[in-house]
């Protein structure tokens, strides 16, 4: 009895551990955000994955436009670079927080929430930032890579 109770008891330990970003197949992804050709700096950009299923990932882009993915994995405290291989929708926003009113406190370096849908500070058009209307659908290979994104004023 003590031995099945002890049997059960590991088990549900190893079931609340979960999947570290270790047991994932994470694949590095980089690219560069451009509006018009132009690079889009301090964006935070959301790769949501179009199964549903799995982690997705994010980024902020600096301040050439530049941007490297980090998978968003429950329960892990550390950054974990890439994304899953798979097919994604992605959105442009503006941080919630002004990367400038991070400047100076070290317990906000690199912590930038992502904007809500709305007018954009910075010009994004909405149809980027909104997760159901976005245009922006890329496929992460099992390989990783560059992927560049393209975003176009909507000019009327």
């Amino acid at each position: 009895m003590i031995l099945r109770i002890c049997s059960c008891f590991a088990g549900a330990l190893g079931l609340l551990a979960g999947c570290s970003s270790s047991d994932l197949n994470l694949v590095p992804v980089t690219g560069m955000v451009t509006l018009d050709g132009q690079p889009l700096a301090n964006k935070s950009l959301m790769f949501v994955p179009e199964s549903g299923k799995g982690p997705g990932a994010s980024a902020i882009t600096d301040a050439a436009g530049k941007y490297e993915l980090l998978a968003i994995v429950a329960g892990v405290r550390s950054d974990a670079k890439g994304a899953l291989p798979g097919r994604y929708r992605v959105t442009v926003l503006e941080p919630a927080t002004p990367l400038e009113a991070t400047e100076g406190a070290p317990e906000m370096e690199g912590f930038v929430m992502p904007g809500a849908a709305g007018p954009s500070r910075g010009g994004i058009p909405l149809i980027y930032q909104d997760q159901a209307k976005t245009p922006l659908s890329v496929e992460v290979p099992e390989t990783g890579g560059t992927i560049d994104l393209e975003l176009k004023s909507q000019r009327r």
